[in-house]
């Protein structure tokens, strides 16, 4: 097929669209999934073009969260580009519509149409296929009452009164986690649900919504309102994760921040219709978050063939997000009581990548009406399982009042809440590093199969299994000025303490940091408020010395968010290697300018110069970038081994 430029294609599809007669009359409409072929570049240029404007419009949270999977290269691909405008307003016109939703992972716009329209659509040649966007009615898979949820069994005391939502916690062992003050503060949560109408309970009053939207109604309030759908089952799943009421509710990361999104229509005489579903994913994409938990399952128009990992729309989407960093979170549904193949899970659960939870008792054995895998394919599904009965939740009924219930609904956002509380603990992880601790630290790890899958994680487990043994750092000091840092696993430190050692051997002049700060004991002042982690220090002795740490070493391709102009940066792997390899991915990026090490000499990529010999552990380094940017350090593989 001949290549058009866009112009001359516009002219033609205005044409074709204009040279077929509209019909009038009151006629029925139906949603379909339109999708297109390719993005319609004509040439590799006009592609790069897009892509390097995909790039530079991501957030800082999406570019970090990104470099979780994608170590090297380019941050975006032809999926993350927008459906083309002229497609879109070509198929407009012949449906006398604007599209429902535009999915750029799908490369395909929801739409009305009548019964004669689908065939003119159909007939674009940049049409690829039409399919109607799936629609069923509601109903409910599991009874759900207000309970009054009993008392845990009794446990050591934790530092946090997690009243009677204890034994939720205790299943994934997380209340270990929140005494080490992992609770999930720093990670972006997005919520997937019906709405979320009563955030003036209780244990909401500390809650951080980033952004929220209604896909349903679309507009951006996610509460109940007189329009389409309420949102009680959003107000329990949240709560779970974000619910802080000490002594009555404690929410498996309650310090997290928050993206919601409605995109299920309650209203039983109303279909429920998948395209919010992939809107709303693509929506959270976008603003960076890092963790989705979803607790709706789509079944109903489906056959049991189809939960294969590629054929269900919501499937395709949350692989996807997967792909791009984000870990998915979803219920496995609550069919299991029924009869083959009824009993199996609902998209998007037969995801490859999509954690699937489904539900257990309080001792531990299966739910009756938690969903059974495997997939078609026959992949294990569940991917874990953890307590979905007797699950306490905020209730909507009033800002004081809990209620509990049962349902793989309550399960998913449980662990959704652990998997932020591993992101937290160490930012380096992906998710596929965080799907394989689950499953090392399950209580089922050694025989997976498809009602409990590798079982209930232990978030504690999980978390030491990823703690590498404590290690010795000691950085020889030289008379003069030093540049130091450490590649340590370490909270914010006090400099005071840091240097006491230094300071009792009469050596330490002055401590400055990237931001002018400074320490200096003969004067007895500091204004520098900790050492951090991923930052620099200029260290100047009066004397050779030495400096020492002790700890965990750091994982050194953790992303750090660097600022335009002139910073110091820490040096984080445990070996050596040239400056050209460490900032490689900032050269490709066209955004490094300099870098110069502690004797004065440098590295411009520009002018391909470069007398730095190496750069080393202990050691730190003033770059000056063009733009604000993500960095990771390469991996040792991906530099031929590094210097040792």
């Amino acid at each position: 097929m001949k290549k058009f430029s866009i112009i001359a294609l516009s002219v033609l599809l205005g044409f074709l669209a204009a040279s077929v007669p509209t019909f009038g009359g009151d006629v029925s409409k139906i949603p379909y999934w339109v999708y297109f072929r390719g993005k319609g570049f004509t040439t590799a240029r006009e592609l790069e073009a897009a892509l390097e404007r995909a790039e530079a419009s991501l957030t800082p949270k999406a570019r970090i969260r990104r470099r979780r999977v994608m170590k090297t290269g380019r941050l975006v691909d032809e999926a993350d580009l927008p459906v083309n405008a002229i497609f879109i307003r070509t198929v407009d016109r012949i449906a006398s519509a604007h599209p429902r939703h535009h999915s750029r992972w799908l490369n395909a716009v929801s739409i009305d149409l009548t019964e004669d329209e689908v065939p003119r659509v159909a007939r674009l040649p940049f049409v690829a296929r039409i399919e109607p966007v799936r629609r069923f009615f509601r109903r409910h898979e599991v009874p759900q009452r207000e309970l009054v949820p009993d008392e845990p069994p009794p446990h050591r005391d934790y530092e946090l009164d997690y009243g009677t939502s204890l034994l939720q916690n205790l299943f994934l062992n997380t209340p270990e986690l929140h005494d080490l003050g992992i609770r999930g503060r720093g990670i972006l949560i997005g919520l997937l649900d019906t709405g979320f109408n009563n955030l003036d309970h209780n244990c909401f009053q500390r809650l951080d919504v980033v952004a929220a939207y209604d896909f349903v109604n679309d507009d951006d309030n996610v509460g109940d309102e007189d329009d389409m759908g309420r949102g009680s089952h959003g107000t329990e799943t949240l709560s779970i994760i974000a619910g802080y009421d000490p002594g009555a509710m404690i929410g498996i990361a309650h310090e997290a921040s928050f993206v919601l999104a409605k995109t299920e229509n309650t209203e039983w005489e109303r279909p429920v219709e998948e395209d919010h579903w992939v809107a709303g994913i693509e929506w959270m994409d976008s603003l960076g978050v890092e963790v989705v938990s979803s607790s709706l399952t789509y079944f109903d128009w489906y056959d049991y063939e189809d939960m294969d990992g590629n054929t269900c729309v919501t499937t395709i989407a949350a692989d996807r997000a997967v792909a791009v960093g984000m870990v998915v979170v979803v219920s496995m549904g609550n069919t299991g009581h029924n009869q083959y193949p009824a009993n199996k899970m609902g998209a998007p659960a037969d995801g490859d990548s999509v954690f699937a939870i489904g539900a257990v008792n309080r001792d531990s054995t299966r739910a009756i009406f938690s969903s059974q895998g495997p997939t078609w394919d026959r992949r294990i599904k569940p991917d874990f399982t953890t307590l979905g009965v007797n699950v306490k939740f905020a209730s909507a009924r009033a800002d004081d009042v809990y209620g509990a219930g049962m349902g793989t609904s309550f399960s998913a956002p449980a662990v959704a809440g652990l998997c932020a509380l591993l992101i937290q603990s160490d930012p380096h992880l992906s998710p596929l590093d965080i799907r394989a601790l689950l499953r090392e630290c399950a209580d089922r790890a050694e025989h997976p199969d498809t009602l409990y899958g590798w079982g209930i994680p232990d978030g504690l487990a999980a978390y030491q299994a990823s703690r590498p043994e404590e290690t010795e750092l000691v950085i020889p000091l030289h008379r003069g000025w030093n540049t130091v840092s450490h590649n340590l696993d370490l909270p914010q430190l006090d400099v005071r303490e840091i240097f006491e050692p230094l300071v009792n051997r009469g050596s330490l002049i002055m401590v400055k940091d990237g931001a002018g700060r400074f320490y200096h004991p003969g004067h007895q002042f500091c204004d520098i408020p900790a050492w951090e982690g991923l930052e620099g220090y200029q260290v100047g002795v009066s004397e050779d010395d030495e400096l020492t740490f002790r700890g965990p070493l750091r994982r050194y391709n953790y992303p750090m968010q660097l600022a335009e102009g002139w910073q110091i940066i820490a040096y984080l792997p445990d070996f050596a290697m040239t400056p050209i390899q460490a900032f490689r991915p900032l050269v490709d990026e066209e955004n490094l300018i300099i870098v110069k090490d502690e004797w004065g000499r440098f590295y411009i990529p520009e002018f391909n110069f470069n007398n730095i010999p190496r750069l080393e552990p202990g050691r730190a380094y003033h770059i000056k970038l063009r733009e604000d940017g993500a960095f990771a350090y390469p991996r040792r593989r991906e530099v031929g081994g590094g210097e040792d």
